[in-house]
């Protein structure tokens, strides 16, 4: 069963340079986009609380994607992607760039199909502006 699914181009950086490698599903489920701050709070000595920030006032959390009912192909190019430690440029179809790494990948292999090489995955992204 194919299905009509849009892309996301996905650039390696090798010696300095972005390279095009490809292009991974857009996820079916919704990422969340979340941004922590890095504010921390300290005890004083009466007890009551004072709060610092540091120059990173905050910091962009892990995307997390979803594919559903997707081949094997895509799961090796994940796995792939994360085993290499490779930094990555993912470029959406809103043409928002994401820079960072899969840091994990857990697939669930859909053994009831008629096609026997179908997976359920997901994988954290972890954001790394400093890539850019």
């Amino acid at each position: 069963m194919a299905l009509n699914r849009g892309e996301w181009v996905v650039a390696r950086k090798i010696t300095g340079v972005w390279t095009d490698i490809g292009a991974i599903y857009r996820p079916n489920a919704n990422v969340s986009l979340s941004l922590m701050s890095t504010q921390a709070r300290t005890s004083l000595a009466d007890g009551s609380y004072a709060y610092v920030t540091p120059e990173t006032r905050a910091n962009a959390q892990p995307l997390a994607f979803t594919w559903y009912y997707v081949e094997y192909a895509t799961k090796v190019q994940l796995e792939t992607y994360m085993n290499g430690l490779y930094d990555l440029r993912i470029t959406d179809h809103n043409a928002n760039v994401y820079y960072g790494r899969f840091t994990n990948v857990t697939s669930v292999w859909l053994t009831g199909e008629e096609d026997p090489e179908r997976y359920d995955i997901t994988a954290n992204f972890e954001v790394m502006p400093s890539l850019a």
